[in-house]
């Protein structure tokens, strides 16, 4: 004989999930762990790309580079009214090697400031990259595009124009590029350029992977 005070709502059985409930969860939980792994690359990635600090002196030494390599081409090539390249004129002959030596003070005062973590020295080769720039700006940029008589071989007259070469290119990239690294660099305090050594010197540790997998825990055992 069944218990009239036993109604079916009053039922302590606990509901059953059915399969769409797991389904449903067991889809959340992958979604979680794929975003968990996804975001475990994005960190390992961030973690290996080498911080603006570190580049800088590299940017630097490649900066006073170009300054050295531009004094071995030619500033400008001049060209007759026909378009025919009639002189050229080199960079050395017309800078006395003014931007090598600038280039070489660069990458001297570079190391210097890495390895002594020094700033002076920091400082230095930005005063060099504005040196060199202000040089450029003063005596290759007006004689971009200009014109003159110019002496053929025949004894005869011409009207001649200064076309910009590899060097006139090469050195105000150079330059510029100094300019903006050595400043950068000349902010950086003694106790920050000493750590630029540090990371050149110190080895990355490789990944654990294997256990990365197992600090992940289990799905199919943390699901009720």
């Amino acid at each position: 004989m069944s218990d009239p005070s036993h109604t079916p709502g009053d039922s302590g059985d606990q509901p059953t999930a059915t399969a769409g409930d797991e389904s449903r969860s067991g889809g959340r939980g992958r979604e979680r762990g794929s975003g968990g792994r996804s975001g475990g690359r994005l960190a390992g990635l961030a973690a290996r790309l080498p911080a603006v600090e570190v580049l800088l002196p590299v940017v630097c030494v490649l900066a006073g580079l170009l300054l050295v390599g531009s004094e071995l081409l030619d500033t400008f090539t001049i060209e007759n009214p026909e378009g025919e390249a009639i002189a050229t004129i080199g960079a050395a002959d017309r800078h006395s090697f003014a931007f090598g030596l600038l280039g070489l003070l660069a990458i001297a005062g570079t190391v210097i400031a890495v390895l002594a973590s020094s700033r002076p020295a920091a400082v230095g080769v930005a005063a060099v990259g504005l040196i060199a720039l202000i040089l450029f700006v003063i005596i290759d940029l007006p004689d971009a595009g200009a014109s003159d008589l110019i002496l053929e071989r025949d004894d005869a007259f011409t009207e001649g124009r200064a076309v910009a070469g590899g060097g006139f290119w090469i050195s105000l990239i150079g330059a510029i590029t100094l300019s903006i690294a050595g400043t950068l660099l000349a902010t950086l305090s003694p106790t920050q350029l000493g750590r630029l050594q540090s990371s050149q010197d110190r080895p990355r540790p490789a990944r654990d992977r294997s256990s990365a997998k197992t600090s992940r825990p289990n799905e199919k055992e943390t699901r009720p």
